[in-house]
């Protein structure tokens, strides 16, 4: 080998080691032990404490910074509620956590027990001082017969807790249309598949709604809200029955 092949051989070598080390040096400078944690949401809140116990299974562990957000987002407490918005490395090992709550598009009351609902139908138990209902619809669940397993809307456990499906869908289009018509919800109550009593802000009776029929019920009661003498306050009939072609004024179920 000549002299100049093998200075251009010991210098690639010098470089290829030297970069090897900063690759090596880079890893381990992103690479911290997590020593303490502060989270707080983005409207500058602590974070409540019903997902503490999921974030401080980080502390102690070496982790990979850029990571991190992927990490949190994989914890299920975390997931159902908040989405990362930015992580700060501090210095000696904490790390400041900044979370961005997802909306809560209405209230699931279950024998007392009330639930903040996700948009995706996740359910997260109300538990916590720092939870605001603020104006949100309340689903209630007062199956009339509790036994039936149809009536057992409740689905999962833990982190995992939601609403099913079906049901959640129908909610979501029920709250929809009703803001559409800028009618708003206080709350609904379900009793059978085929039977929910709707409470409006606007109106002082009940109406009784297939959700099955949900866009057919509606159009009735649209049509019923318009006629200033289909409706009087002072009558005594509580429900208003839109499940039929023609609405009927009850004074009981």
């Amino acid at each position: 080998m000549s002299k100049n092949s093998l200075k251009q051989f010991q210098v690639a070598s010098a470089v290829a080691i030297l970069l090897a080390t900063l690759c090596i040096v880079g890893f381990f400078a992103w690479k911290i032990q997590v020593r303490a944690i502060d989270c707080r949401t983005t409207d500058s809140q602590p974070c409540p404490d019903s997902i503490a116990p999921a974030l401080y299974q980080l502390v102690g562990q070496r982790v990979l910074f850029t990571d991190l957000s992927t990490q949190l987002s994989d914890i299920p407490e975390v997931a159902q509620r908040f989405t990362v918005q930015k992580i700060d490395k501090n210095l000696l090992g904490s790390i400041t956590i900044e979370l961005q709550p997802v909306s809560i598009v209405y209230i699931v009351n279950n024998n007392g027990v009330e639930y903040l609902t996700t948009k995706s139908g996740g359910l997260v138990e109300k538990n916590d001082a720092s939870d605001s209902l603020g104006d949100q619809c309340m689903f209630e669940l007062q199956p009339e017969n509790a036994e039936d397993p149809e009536s057992n809307l409740i689905e999962g456990t833990g982190a995992s807790l939601r609403l099913e499906p079906k049901t959640h869908q129908k909610i979501l289009e029920l709250l929809d249309s009703l803001e559409k018509n800028n009618l708003s919800c206080q709350t609904i109550t379900y009793q059978t598949n085929q039977r929910w009593l709707l409470k409006l802000a606007s109106l002082e009776k009940i109406v009784v709604i297939n959700p099955e029929e949900l866009v057919t019920n509606l159009d009735r009661l649209s049509l019923l809200l318009r006629d200033d003498q289909a409706i009087q306050p002072d009558d005594a009939n509580q429900y208003i029955d839109v499940r039929f072609k023609l609405p009927v004024l009850r004074n009981q179920l």
